[in-house]
């Protein structure tokens, strides 16, 4: 996936609550969108090579703040946190997002303010031997949550560790003695640590995640017609993924290919495919 490096203020979506919409007052809500654009960032980093230092990236204002355009609504000035941790195959990557939220009726905006960023390596599926030295690798990316999120904002903010190809590739026991030291590693921290805040991530979902990403920032969501193929050039594996409803294309995917997502109270057909390698 071609991205390029951005440096205004702020993105923005428009999300409209359905029955089916992702709980829209949440701390899940906000780690649920991290996923997603943390996912499209590892992607850049792989195709412009590894980052070593501390880095801040601004999103793109996609939707003007409420008081350059002129809307009223009301507005949450309290920033919500989430960090993810990306497990890749070539390095670990931590990204702490800062989210404002903007009401107006039942629609919500959900405002990208800022995003912190640090890489290390190498990936968790290195420490397959040893993993114990797994957990401490990420040290210096727990570090870096600890010094920008805000005291008071720690035990509202979650903290997610999601794996991709490194660990698939690994045998099971391996990758799950890995998951199980990073968990207790994050539970160590002040931060929220779920059920599933820990674990790897599926390659479908991996696709899917950067075409909602890309979708996200785009403001694309909630018109689908205009949505963007997402091509996510990974360590160890790539994936495609657009939205359709051509009848050819619905009829001769392989199985498992045609993923139907609910968008905004619609129902959509994704195709998304993982290719390892």
């Amino acid at each position: 996936m071609l991205a390029t490096k951005q440096s205004t203020s702020s993105c923005a979506a428009i999300i409209k609550p359905t029955a089916k919409s992702p709980p829209n007052s949440s701390h899940l809500y906000i780690s649920f969108i991290a996923i997603f654009i943390s996912i499209v960032i590892s992607s850049l980093i792989t195709l412009v090579g590894p980052f070593t230092s501390s880095t801040v990236y601004y999103g793109t204002q996609m939707i003007p703040h409420p008081s350059d355009a002129g809307v009223d609504l009301l507005i949450k000035n309290d920033n919500s946190y989430a960090i993810v941790l990306d497990g890749g195959s070539t390095g670990t990557r931590v990204h702490i997002f800062s989210f404002t939220s903007q009401i107006a009726g039942k629609t919500r905006r959900i405002f990208l303010e800022n995003e912190t960023f640090l890489s290390i390596t190498p990936g968790l599926s290195s420490f397959a031997g040893n993993s114990s030295h797994a957990a401490h690798s990420l040290q210096p990316l727990l570090g870096k949550a600890l010094a920008t999120v805000p005291d008071h904002k720690a035990l509202d903010t979650s903290i997610i560790l999601k794996a991709t190809a490194g660990l698939r590739l690994i045998p099971k026991l391996s990758a799950d003695n890995i998951l199980k030291s990073v968990r207790e590693k994050l539970e160590s921290t002040p931060y929220r640590v779920n059920a599933n805040s820990v674990s790897i991530l599926d390659d479908r979902d991996e696709g899917l995640y950067a075409w909602y990403t890309v979708n996200f920032l785009l403001s694309k969501l909630h018109d689908i017609k205009t949505s963007i193929v997402t091509l996510d050039l990974g360590g160890g594996s790539t994936q495609i993924t657009f939205a359709t409803n051509n009848t050819e294309t619905l009829v001769r995917s392989p199985a498992g290919y045609i993923v139907k997502e609910d968008i905004e109270g619609e129902p959509e057909y994704i195709y998304t495919h993982s290719y390892l390698g």
